[in-house]
């Protein structure tokens, strides 16, 4: 089963909005019969430091062979280091929109 890692700006909106939007992508995924590996869900206290989850999470994004991308990705420094690691490791990108 295909692995997809979501990735997404986890810290200009309110928590909530942000676990929302990593569920619905992560049953979207799994509706589509592939495998998500959403990075809120990483075993890391969220009291750990950006840059410990940031190694956990990149840690997670190797074992994929897709990245799918939430809108406002590219407003978040965490996603486009991901970004471009998919892209140097010639993943599959997937681009979530925005539903109005």
């Amino acid at each position: 089963m295909k692995r997809v890692y979501i990735s997404g700006d986890t810290t200009n909106d309110n928590r909530e909005v942000i676990h929302s939007t990593f569920e619905e992508a992560e049953k979207s995924l799994k509706d589509l019969g592939l495998f998500p590996i959403n990075p809120l869900k990483n075993g890391l206290p969220n009291t750990a430091t950006w840059e410990d989850h940031m190694v956990k999470n990149i840690e997670l994004l190797l074992t994929c062979s897709a990245i799918l991308l939430l809108p406002g990705w590219s407003t978040s420094p965490g996603s486009r280091i991901e970004a471009c690691i998919a892209n140097e490791k010639k993943m599959d990108q997937l681009f979530l929109t925005e539903q109005e």
